[in-house]
């Protein structure tokens, strides 16, 4: 009935602790659970997919490296009212300097990054991990309340 990522996200189960900025991570890519994006996807296939998953942003991948990121202000930003741009792919509309946290990073540097209104990327060397939202971190302080 329920994902082990859901149930995650509300607390119900948790995976063990690593000591790092991948404990905030509730999408985990190495896990299978993050949603990306491909460059030649076009923008119907990424808004479908944000809509599906309640989500704003996809990390787009290309043989399952990091090259972008695509969020609702870039499809905004590029689509301007004109549906056809729907058909374009990623790639022409995608963030490609993207910044990007080491796993080992403090807590802390999560709020500079939150502060501009961007989303952490978390990287283990050139591996993405996932992504971090406000949202993880306060579902994570709240479970680490809840052991």
């Amino acid at each position: 009935m329920f994902n082990d990522d859901w149930m995650r996200q509300q607390g119900l189960i948790s995976r063990p602790e690593n000591g790092d900025l991948r404990d905030f991570i509730a999408l985990r890519h190495d896990e299978g659970a993050t949603v990306t994006a491909a460059p030649d996807d076009t923008l119907s296939t990424v808004l479908a997919r944000m809509r599906l998953y309640d989500i704003s942003q996809l990390p787009v991948l290309e043989n399952d490296r990091l090259v972008g990121i695509v969020d609702e202000w870039d499809l905004i930003s590029h689509v301007q009212g004109d549906s056809q741009r729907f058909s374009l792919p990623v790639r022409e509309a995608m963030t490609r300097n993207v910044e990007q946290l080491d796993k080992s990073a403090p807590e802390s540097a999560l709020k500079s990054i939150f502060d501009r209104g961007l989303v952490a990327v978390v990287m283990d060397n050139e591996r993405f991990l996932g992504l971090i939202t406000r949202t993880d971190v306060l579902t994570h302080w709240r479970n680490r309340l809840e052991q």
